[in-house]
């Protein structure tokens, strides 16, 4: 479910989320001004029973509304995760790959294998980008590095 209210409220939205038995929550900041939070709810209840409970736990905030509710089909987002990492060209001689990507590799470029993560990042950052380049021109054959 979506609920959209004016900035300054976003703990109320998710004390409305947590209220009604929401089990994650989204915070988005809208362009024009206000917030809007989607929240997600277990599929072991109808759609129609959490928006009563929301709409229960709303009663005293006539300026929180409930923009849309619906529900998200599971999805392989190992799938979709994978896809969002496409091999990145880096400078001119290098290639930023995910290791799913390995046999893939683009002819006559160095390829830098990065598993995305939280740990070690994914490779599209620009300091990481700016590095790589600077490391084409300034580290030779036989050269040790450390990140």
């Amino acid at each position: 479910m979506t609920l959209s209210a004016e900035e300054g409220l976003e703990e109320v939205l998710f004390s409305l989320a947590d209220i009604s038995g929401s089990i994650g929550t989204e915070l988005q900041e809208l362009p024009l001004g206000g917030i809007r939070l989607r929240s997600y709810y277990r599929s072991s209840e109808d759609l129609h029973f959490w928006k009563s409970k929301l709409l229960g736990a709303m009663r005293e905030w006539e300026n929180i509304k409930i923009d849309d509710f619906g529900k998200i089909e599971n999805q392989p987002w190992n799938v979709a995760s994978e896809e969002a990492f496409p091999p990145l060209s880096v400078g001119k001689k290098m290639v930023v790959l995910a290791p799913w990507h390995k046999g893939t590799e683009p002819e006559g470029l160095i390829p830098l294998y990065i598993n995305p993560g939280s740990a070690f990042g994914t490779g599209y950052h620009e300091s990481t980008q700016i590095v790589l380049e600077l490391m084409e021109d300034f580290v030779k054959p036989g050269m040790t590095t450390a990140d």
